[in-house]
């Protein structure tokens, strides 16, 4: 739920999105956590945005 107590089709305004993709030798990593800044600040948001950068730089 939102400030408001809004929510989409009952799934909630929380709802994480993203996607990654493999580009030729290359990759390509989306993430859309949210509208505010405190999203950001979100540990498993902040974990989630390690994750994708380790994988698109094929890090372990």
């Amino acid at each position: 739920m939102n400030a408001d107590g809004l929510t989409y089709q009952n799934q909630g305004a929380t709802a994480q999105a993203g996607w990654s993709y493999d580009y030729g030798k290359g990759r390509v990593a989306y993430l859309s956590p949210g509208h505010m800044l405190s999203d950001l600040w979100h540990p498993s948001v902040i974990r989630l945005q390690q994750n994708a950068l380790r994988w698109v730089m094929r890090q372990k």
